[in-house]
């Protein structure tokens, strides 16, 4: 399960997101770090957070162009798949 781990893109991702209530689709920009929030609407997506905001991409997208980054807690380094710090940060509006 991919919930909850941090990954670098290594090249552009396509991302869904809901505006208007419509889907729309945009970029990913490599060199992006995602945080993947939750299963998505399909069992071929992944819910996303990217800069404060939640987006959908393709599962198979992040396995293919997405390296694990590693997460530290207090200059520890943590393996990747650790779930005991949350690096989450609410944003408003």
């Amino acid at each position: 399960m991919l919930t909850g781990r941090l990954f670098k893109l290594s090249r552009p991702t396509v991302a869904v997101y809901v505006d208007d209530e419509k889907r729309q689709i945009s970029r990913i920009p490599p060199g992006s770090v995602i945080r993947i929030v939750a299963e998505g609407s399909s069992d071929l997506l992944v819910a996303v957070l990217l800069d404060g905001t939640t987006v959908e991409v393709f599962s198979e997208d992040v396995r293919a162009c997405g390296s694990e980054v590693l997460r530290s807690v207090n200059g520890v380094a943590k393996p990747p798949h650790s779930t005991s710090t949350s690096m989450l940060s609410a944003k408003a509006g």
